[in-house]
């Protein structure tokens, strides 16, 4: 689990100084594999696309990467001056009626993301004063048999681009889109119905042409025939 400074936090530290209420302990530190900082309410989903797209983005994103994480909604972050990361440098807490509800977290994953994930959530009272506090989104680490997880709303230049999709991958802190090379590659590992038909008629073509073979005179070859009949049939489709 790699911790390159103390400026970083291990799931475990997160989760001590959630559940202490000692917010300020937040300020000074870096985001990365575990943490993902977000200010108060960071989607908007009364402005539509553009908040769909950010929320698919981040869930799927930490869902395809390697660690259980944290989104952490009511910090504020800034590029850090040591490390190709963003740094927290104040807190933004909320209500916990600002927070978003279970209900709608669960219906938005469904809308949004691709296989089904579960996030659990939950708002964090502080120790100075109870009444505010931060939200909480948290992404267990996936088994690889469900990956890759699609963010299936894809927003350019605030437009939704119907029947797009992506996926995300976290990477340290930041969001690498999965090259579509390696999209093709890993969607051509399992076979589909249709490949799988394919190969099944394919043997048992040959096995015919194998037995026509043995049983036919050298001047007549007809799984030859039988070769040319398939390919006229398929030049026909």
């Amino acid at each position: 689990m790699p911790n390159t400074s103390n400026k970083q936090l291990t799931i475990t530290q997160i989760s001590d100084i959630l559940e202490s209420g000692e917010f300020d302990k937040f300020i000074g530190i870096e985001e990365n594999e575990h943490l993902e900082a977000k200010r108060k309410r960071p989607y908007d989903f009364a402005a539509g696309t553009t908040a769909f797209a950010e929320f698919a983005k981040d869930v799927a994103n930490i869902a395809n990467g390697d660690y259980a994480a944290f989104i952490i909604l009511g910090l504020i972050t800034q590029k850090s001056h040591t490390a190709k990361t963003d740094e927290i440098i104040a807190l933004d807490l909320m209500k916990e009626s600002e927070m978003y509800s279970e209900t709608d977290i669960a219906a938005l994953i469904k809308q949004c993301v691709y296989p089904k994930l579960e996030i659990k959530q939950k708002w964090y009272p502080s120790k100075t004063d109870s009444a505010i506090g931060l939200g909480v989104l948290f992404i267990e680490k996936q088994p690889e048999d469900k990956k890759y997880f699609i963010a299936k709303v894809v927003e350019t230049n605030g437009t939704k681009l119907s029947g797009y999709f992506g996926i995300p991958v976290r990477k340290g802190s930041d969001t690498t889109w999965l090259p579509y090379e390696e999209l093709y590659t890993a969607a051509k590992k399992t076979p589909t119905k249709t490949q799988d038909m394919f190969v099944q008629i394919s043997g048992q073509l040959e096995e015919i042409k194998g037995k026509l073979s043995a049983n036919t005179k050298p001047k007549v070859n007809l799984s030859k025939k039988l070769d040319l009949k398939i390919e006229e049939a398929l030049n026909e489709r």
